[in-house]
Formats: structure tokens, C-alpha cells, sequence
């Protein structure tokens, strides 16, 4: 036989659990403590979080859960004041919240996340929620690993039998000229540094990596979808007056772009505007730097090259790694196609 206020307890355990979002355990906690709600002082910002309201671009943060945990029955109690220094307690002080949180980028942060949560007393400052950029700009771009395989009877890649190598890719912008006017190219290229195979070899992987498993073409072949370029450029930082990130697929379900290219780049100012005018670089890969100590003699040989179906590439916007993006960027170049080159 049940003993007396059981069934009241049981009710009171499952109405925290419902309210909180919090586990049996913990409401199990609560209502055994007797703990009230902390006396927290929430900006409407932050209540709104909490209603799923204001959030940030691809931020997958349980806000609501969030907000329900943190004001459930002693989840706040004794604290050090961020502002003081001195001992505050959450269940018996008003109690400021300053909530720090990531905010989107697409390149730098693309999934936002909250940074740090610290409390203080009311008399001390006040309640607030602050963004931040928590990534700086890269002064180098990140590796690229790739492996081949050849196949085996069966027709089935022979790990046994495998190679890789290891590139950095690196960009250059070039202003080619052209009779529709300058044409600002981003020449694509890697340097190799790690592998167990040939340089041709090397080179013929990374081609197929770029043109098999990222599309991008010859002009034949038109534009490769879902790539897109960002230019920064004097920033005003010190650290990154300009800098190129480049995509090579789009936002989707909530998943961060892909980025081939994101660091810190030398960009002359007649590169940028040709290319802020036009709304797009040309992206032309080729196997080593070109020119002077690589291959062949200048801009325009190269973009000659290009137009002659010799290298891969293509135009790619200057635009939010998004299908709306790239589908208003294809709209304004349709309607600009018959003045430009």
C-alpha cells in the first residue's frame, strides 16, 4: 500500500520533469530540496532565445531547453560575481546573466554556438547578451589529403595497393585583359607536401578531385554550381586586411558550406573592383603557380588557355553560399550576357 503524499510526490516529480526538461533524477532533486526558481534577471533578448525566436543562422543550440534547465529550481545557486569578485547566491539575490554567444558567419563561424555564460550581482551590471566571432581569419589555408587506389580483379579499389598525397591550395589574382573589358581571374593552384607518389601522378589526382568530385569544368561545361567566392578587402584588421574564401558547395539542411580556400590574401585594389563589378572571378586551376618560376607567360595566356578548353574553370559569384544567392547572381548575369565577356 502506497504511503501517504506518495501519489502527490510522484505528480510534483513528473510536473518538474514536464516543466524543466530536466531527467527523473533531477526533479526527483528538486522537489526533495525544496528548492525555489533562481532569482534571475533576463533581458527580453535572452527570453527570446529561449521562445526560439533571433537565433542565429544554422545555430543548433536547444535554446528552449536551455532556458527552461536554467530557470528550474536549483540549477543557480552560490556564484562568483563576474564583475566584483565577490560571493553572490542566485536563490535569495536578484542575479544579472550575461550570456556570450558566437555569432554566424559563413566562412569563420558557420555553426553559432554560445561561448560562455556568467553571472553577476543585479546591483553590479546588468543583465545582457553579447555576440561575438570566436575564429580569426587563417593566415594559411587547411590541407588537403587525397588518396587513389587501383582496382583490383573484382573491380574493387586495392587498399593494399593505395597512394596518397597531401596539398595546400593556394590562390593568386590575376587582371587579364580582354575587349569586354579587364577580367579578374582566381588562379587555382596547390603546392604538394607530403605523398607517395609522382609528381605527374600528383598532379593528375588533384585535376580529377577538382573536375570528378567538385565540378568544375572546362568552359564547355559551363559555370560549376554551388561554387562561390568571398572578397574582403581593407578590412581594417591588422591581421587580415584582405582575404578570399572560396566554397565549393552550398548551405544545406543547417550543413556548412565547404570551403577549399579560406585565409588571409594579398589583393590589388584594380583585382577587387573589376571583380566587385562584375559580381564574380573567374576560377581557373591550374597544376603549379603561372608565370615567372611556373608555368607559362602571363594573365592573359593563361585566360587564352581557359577559353580554348586547355585548363579547367569557371565563373564563380561573389555571393552567401546559398541557392537563393546563387540563383539571383544567375538571373543578373543572364540579363548582363550580352555586354559582357
Amino acid at each position: 500500500m502506497p504511503r501517504k503524499g506518495s501519489a502527490g510526490r510522484r505528480a510534483n516529480i513528473k510536473r518538474l520533469r514536464d516543466q524543466y526538461g530536466v531527467s527523473h533524477a533531477e526533479a526527483t532533486q528538486m522537489n526533495d530540496r525544496k528548492a525555489g526558481p533562481p532569482r534571475l534577471i533576463l533581458t527580453p533578448e535572452i527570453l527570446a532565445l529561449g521562445r526560439g525566436e533571433g537565433l542565429p543562422r544554422n545555430c543548433r543550440t536547444d535554446w528552449v531547453g536551455w532556458l527552461k534547465r536554467l530557470q528550474a529550481p536549483g540549477a543557480v545557486g552560490r556564484f562568483t560575481c563576474d564583475w566584483c569578485g565577490e560571493r553572490g547566491d542566485a536563490r535569495t539575490a536578484d542575479t544579472s546573466v550575461v550570456l556570450v554567444l558566437s555569432t554566424y558567419d559563413p566562412d569563420l563561424n558557420p555553426v553559432p554556438r554560445p561561448l560562455t555564460t556568467t553571472l553577476s550581482h543585479a546591483a553590479c551590471q546588468g543583465s545582457e547578451l553579447r555576440w561575438a566571432v570566436p575564429v580569426e581569419v587563417p593566415r594559411e589555408p587547411s590541407e588537403v589529403e587525397l588518396t587513389w587506389a587501383p582496382l583490383d580483379e573484382s573491380g574493387r579499389p586495392d587498399d593494399g595497393a593505395a597512394a596518397f598525397a597531401v596539398y595546400r591550395p593556394n590562390v593568386a589574382p590575376l587582371l587579364a585583359r580582354s575587349s569586354h573589358g579587364p577580367v579578374p581571374i582566381l588562379r587555382f593552384f596547390t603546392r604538394h607536401l607530403s605523398g607517395t607518389m609522382g609528381q605527374a601522378q600528383q598532379e593528375q589526382l588533384w585535376q580529377d578531385h577538382l573536375v570528378e568530385e567538385l565540378g568544375l569544368g572546362f568552359v564547355d561545361a559551363g559555370d560549376p554550381y554551388g561554387w562561390t567566392v568571398r572578397v574582403e578587402h581593407r578590412t581594417g584588421s591588422a591581421l587580415a586586411p584582405s582575404w578570399i574564401s572560396l566554397r565549393t558547395s552550398l548551405e544545406e539542411d543547417g550543413r556548412a558550406a565547404r570551403s577549399l580556400y579560406t585565409a588571409v590574401t594579398e589583393l590589388p585594389d584594380d583585382w577587387v573592383a573589376a571583380a566587385r563589378g562584375r559580381g564574380e572571378a573567374l576560377v581557373i586551376a591550374t597544376a603549379a603557380p603561372w608565370g615567372p618560376g611556373g608555368v607559362g607567360a602571363g594573365k592573359e595566356a593563361l585566360y587564352k588557355r581557359y577559353l580554348l578548353g586547355e585548363v579547367p574553370g569557371g565563373w564563380v559569384p561573389l555571393c552567401d553560399p546559398t541557392s537563393k544567392a546563387i540563383d539571383a547572381w544567375a538571373d543578373a548575369r543572364a540579363a548582363a550576357e550580352p555586354v559582357m565577356g
